[in-house]
């Protein structure tokens, strides 16, 4: 798993996503503290951990999965265009 500092603009998106998921009820299955991080190997070997380069890349959408647990397969939920930042 590679994971990193999360940017201001991750941080409300994860805020607002859990208050809404709070709402609907799903609260026992959130957690308090957020990771970015992006799953590249499911392995039950250890591998030691070791500093990289940091990745950047431009999000164009948003993609709520549910993933099954012990298994490899998940399922898309929704999926959500963002809007490109004029602001750069």
């Amino acid at each position: 798993m590679l994971t990193g500092p999360a940017g201001d603009d991750l941080k409300a998106l994860w805020s607002t996503l859990r208050r809404e998921l709070l709402v609907e009820g799903f609260g026992k299955e959130l957690d308090h503290s957020f990771v970015p991080h992006v799953t590249w190997i499911y392995s039950r070997d250890g591998y030691p951990e070791q500093p990289i380069d940091p990745i950047v890349w431009t999000v164009h959408e948003f993609v709520l999965v549910h993933s099954i647990v012990r298994n490899p397969d998940y399922r898309i939920l929704g999926r959500w265009g963002l809007a490109p930042d004029r602001s750069v």
